[in-house]
Formats: C-alpha cells, sequence, structure tokens
C-alpha cells in the first residue's frame, strides 16, 4: 500500500478547533466540539493534532540518531518509537 505523504510542518491550532499548516489557506483537520466533550478537551485534542509534525520529526531524529551512533536505548522505547512512526506514517 503506498501512503500519501502528511501535510509538511509546522501546524498550529486556533481557538475554533480548525489546525492550520503555516504554508496553507485552508484547514489540515478541525476539531468539532461536542457535549462528549469535557471543558478545554477539544482544544487539547486540536493542540495535540497540531503537534503531530514536530513529534514525528523528533522521534526520527532520535531513532536516526540512535542508529548512527549506536546509543543504548532500552529495546521497548526504541520499539515504540519505531511504532509510532510507522502508525504516523501508514506504514508497516
Amino acid at each position: 500500500m503506498k501512503t500519501a505523504n502528511h501535510t509538511p510542518g509546522p501546524w498550529e491550532a486556533h481557538e475554533n478547533g480548525h489546525i492550520y499548516a503555516e504554508e496553507r489557506a485552508s484547514a489540515v483537520a478541525r476539531i468539532f466540539e461536542n457535549s462528549y466533550h469535557r471543558d478545554g478537551e477539544a482544544q487539547a485534542n486540536a493542540r495535540l493534532i497540531a503537534a503531530a509534525p514536530d513529534m514525528l520529526t523528533a522521534l526520527e531524529a532520535m531513532i536516526a540518531h540512535r542508529e548512527r551512533d549506536y546509543l543504548y536505548c532500552a529495546i521497548e522505547p526504541y520499539a515504540a518509537c519505531v511504532a509510532a512512526i510507522h502508525n504516523a506514517k501508514g506504514t508497516k
């Protein structure tokens, strides 16, 4: 399965629930607030989604640094980082 590249970051969450990429005029995503959300939960979800490109970049840099310099990293956190990258990119 071929995956598409995500919209490049940085992304920014706005109070209206829209998440914008720096280079885009239209929203990348939108969080809808409804009766199931607790106070501030929708905005917190928007901030988490907006941070996704930065978190992916950080994970990729950490994995590359570990593999390049053979740094010790316990297998469980390393595997979790690799799995998170695969989930974000839609690869397995």
